[in-house]
């Protein structure tokens, strides 16, 4: 396996942590001035810390969990022992074409390999 996949896993891992400590601190930037009783800069700390959580949900999740099957398909483990319960409609659109990048990135000898195409992903995904 790539370690360049691992890596860009570990960093993932320590990504939300990070995100979390500057919703604090605007948080507190908020409090702040709700105690000062003015209006400066409190909509786009709102808007700030609203891109924030929604990169830390979905951006950094969806990407954690992209890279986590690309280690596995490159693995060649089965899907099912790597996720058990997931909603279909959701991996289809979000995390399948992002495993598929990845997959042909990040595999040893791409020289002469023909790539991977979604329906290669989705046929590991649905094997039994």
């Amino acid at each position: 396996m790539s370690i360049e996949l691992r890596i860009k896993l570990a960093h993932l891992g320590m990504e939300p942590a990070l995100i979390r400590k500057h919703e604090v601190r605007i948080k507190k930037k908020l409090e702040y001035l709700k105690n000062k009783n003015t209006n400066i800069d409190v909509n786009s700390l709102i808007q700030q810390r609203q891109r924030l959580n929604h990169h830390r949900r979905w951006t950094v999740r969806n990407a954690a969990r992209a890279t986590h099957l690309a280690i596995g398909f490159l693995n060649e483990r089965a899907y099912f022992s790597m996720e058990r319960n997931t909603e279909v409609g959701k991996r289809d659109k979000h995390i399948v074409p992002e495993v598929v990048r990845m997959v042909n990135k990040y595999r040893i000898g791409t020289v002469d390999i023909v790539p991977y195409k979604v329906d290669d992903i989705m046929n590991w995904i649905y094997m039994p």
